[in-house]
């Protein structure tokens, strides 16, 4: 009896271990967080109470933010009535406060031609806005999995 559950608990023990579990925050072991991988891209973010208003500005009691993505110069993110790219800037950075991250989020060597094209079909991929289950934290969640794992367009773009 004590060998066995001297065992079993050297058995989980090395499953816990080597797990890549949501409760540790770990990451998991792409190559995309290694410079040789290719062009570094970024995730930021804008307040998403200034994001699209026309009236007196107004404080959130809740702390929402807009996501993007910033590569090779470009940003690209999920509106609610599109999905966009921009040269150089986010939307609505003249007048909203926008951070990028310090780090870079990972590498990745695809062109920004095939992630123009994502971002051009990705409502046909993945459904209309909807700030609960697809808007701008969702798509940026999404590329950056298409930016760290791919080494070829996919092919719904």
């Amino acid at each position: 009896m004590k060998i066995t559950l001297t065992v079993i608990v050297l058995v989980l023990a090395v499953l816990i271990t080597n797990s890549d579990g949501w409760w540790n925050g770990k990451t998991r072991g792409y190559k995309c967080n290694e410079a040789s991988g290719g062009e570094p891209y970024y995730f930021g973010t804008t307040a998403l109470s200034c994001m699209g208003k026309r009236k007196a500005p107004s404080r959130s009691t809740r702390s929402h933010k807009h996501r993007w993505i910033l590569y090779k110069g470009y940003y690209f993110e999920r509106l609610n009535k599109s999905d966009v790219y921009n040269r150089g800037f986010s939307t609505n950075s003249d007048k909203c406060s926008t951070r990028r991250e310090s780090r870079p989020a990972g590498y990745s060597s695809l062109s920004v031609d095939c992630i123009m094209k994502c971002t051009n079909s990705y409502e046909k991929k993945y459904g209309s806005y909807s700030r609960r289950v697809n808007d701008g934290r969702h798509f940026a969640n999404r590329l950056s999995d298409i930016l760290c794992t791919r080494t070829t367009c996919p092919s719904w773009c």
